[in-house]
């Protein structure tokens, strides 16, 4: 999972610097290749990180006493979504299909085998609401650096990113696990104030947070800004919760049953503004002229602009 920041800040890079991708693109494919090779050849093992049978990656390898293991779920997920954008700004389909299957399959993974959803995975020996590290042994909460609850949800949270909203994808579970986070955090550590997490992971929680209720997160931030707290003032990530918090209250609730014909878009709808958002990033040089579905019906076209993100706000035809 640690390549999957390398693809991702490649995959970025590349979509703003051409000239970068053109240079450093075979160099970037191989880091890919070296955890999930997607071809069957000599150079790296297939899909080397990706248990099929299981259905998630492994980050350990055989060298623990209960075998392998994965800790960070979500940052499991990045990886796949580093492939996956790497792949559409190298226009390579195979490697954007590998991307799109493993991150499929990864994020079904870890809401089943790390947040038990449908509360039908773990033992009933096993008490905790949720699971901090995946054995092939068993499962632990806790993680390799903290016994710290926040930590234990926190590393199944991060890094902040649009690749994690499948994790308030039921907005109402979302928030009762977060609550359930606060509470054990307050019976083990004895406090569960956002201020008292440091700038860190106050801002891991916090990025989590503005996934459903983006509002209190903003009314946090500006709090936290007036006290002065480094949650707000570091220079690491808070701008990033900024920027994610108020985006996304401008955009509303992703439409889950709306999707397009570009892979890197997404549609939006605001309850409050009425305001609908189809956003479409085109990694080509040529405009776009993006179809939007509901369901599997097409309801209307939008045209993305060449290396750039668009958030047309009605559709070509009949607006749903």
């Amino acid at each position: 999972f640690h390549y999957g920041y390398f693809t991702t800040s490649a995959a970025l890079l590349g979509f703003l610097d051409p000239q970068w991708l053109k240079d450093y693109g075979p160099m970037a494919r191989l880091v890919a290749k070296e955890y999930a090779n997607w071809e069957r050849d000599e150079e790296f093992p297939f899909l080397r990180t990706f248990d099929v049978w299981e259905g998630h990656s492994w980050a350990g390898g055989f060298s623990s006493p209960t075998g392998n293991n994965q800790e960070s779920s979500s940052e499991a997920v990045q990886s796949w979504a580093g492939i996956f954008w790497l792949g559409q700004a190298l226009g390579d389909e195979k490697m954007t299909a590998t991307g799109a299957m493993g991150y499929a399959m990864e994020t079904r993974a870890a809401m089943e085998y790390w947040f038990n959803i449908h509360g039908d995975n773990f033992s009933p020996n096993y008490k905790p609401p949720i699971v901090g590290m995946v054995w092939s042994g068993g499962q632990l909460f806790g993680t390799y650096f903290s016994g710290d609850p926040a930590w234990v949800y926190a590393i199944q949270w991060l890094p902040m990113s649009p690749a994690l909203d499948y994790l308030a994808r039921d907005k109402q579970r979302a928030k009762s696990s977060f609550e359930t986070m606060l509470k054990l955090r307050k019976e083990k550590e004895g406090k569960a104030e956002i201020e008292d997490l440091g700038a860190a992971l106050g801002n891991v929680v916090l990025a989590h947070q503005q996934q459903f209720d983006g509002d209190a997160v903003a009314a946090k931030l500006d709090d936290l800004w007036q006290k002065n707290s480094p949650i707000a003032h570091d220079n690491d990530t808070p701008g990033l919760t900024y920027y994610f918090t108020h985006a996304n209250r401008t955009l509303g609730d992703i439409q889950w049953n709306y999707h397009a014909s570009s892979p890197l878009s997404r549609i939006y709808f605001n309850p409050r503004t009425k305001m609908w958002s189809y956003i479409a990033f085109n990694p080509t040089d040529k405009t776009q002229e993006i179809t939007v579905y509901k369901d599997e019906a097409p309801v209307g076209t939008f045209s993305a602009a060449p290396r750039k993100m668009t958030a047309a706000h009605q559709l070509n035809s009949k607006k749903p």
